[in-house]
């Protein structure tokens, strides 16, 4: 959905409330139209930016923070892999062009460059990585999906089914990309992100800044 931005800010609740919230009591916020109809939502920035980041929002001409929720870095400091993650929602006809729609919004926003591997990690799964290229069409596709091992899953699961916070997930999904590169032979996919040598010494970063 696109929306409008008014640059108006003013005091109140924000009305999304999402994880990442700053402003679950009236707190500087702003407001942005939806379209088409008009409907004035109250946002504070923070949820503005998980509205984009979430594929549920677009915002002509505006970027957010480029970060991201994990990267796996080589012993040089740069990122191998960006990784990215949402929780899938329950009723979803199309897992696929959620995930296409969600890499597009990072990419049109700033939040992604194209040159970078990109891990979207849908909990509970299938994970979809988009490997990296000089140029990419947002919306296309994911060049693979990848299904976390049972216990990973196990864990992502019973996280939905708690109160959990968004570091929890990444504590999850850390783990699991660690346990991949220890494992390098066990996952074909990390091949085409890196070579082995850097693969062996690359160390997983939670709250990346790009």
């Amino acid at each position: 959905m696109k929306v409008q931005p008014t640059g108006i800010i003013f005091v109140a609740e924000c009305d999304i409330q999402s994880d990442r919230c700053t402003a679950r009591t009236s707190s500087p916020i702003t407001a942005v139209w939806t379209t088409p109809g008009r409907e004035q939502v109250n946002v504070c920035r923070a949820c503005l930016e998980e509205m984009v980041r979430a594929g549920e929002w677009e915002i002509t001409g505006a970027r957010v923070s480029p970060r991201a929720d994990l990267a796996l870095v080589s012993p040089g400091g740069s990122p191998l892999l960006i990784v990215e993650i949402k929780r899938r929602p329950g009723v979803i006809r199309d897992p696929r062009a959620w995930a296409a729609r969600i890499h597009r919004n990072l990419l049109l926003h700033g939040a992604l460059q194209p040159t970078s591997h990109f891990l979207l990690a849908a909990v509970p799964g299938p994970f979809y990585l988009w490997l990296a290229r000089d140029f990419i069409n947002p919306g296309t596709p994911a060049d693979a999906e990848i299904q976390p091992d049972a216990r990973t899953a196990e864990r992502l699961a019973s996280l939905l089914e708690s109160d959990a916070r968004p570091v929890h997930f990444e504590h999850v999904v850390a783990d699991w990309l660690t346990e991949s590169v220890q494992h390098l032979s066990e996952h074909d996919w990390l091949n085409e992100i890196g070579r082995d040598a850097e693969l062996d010494r690359a160390v997983v970063q939670t709250e990346y800044a790009m």
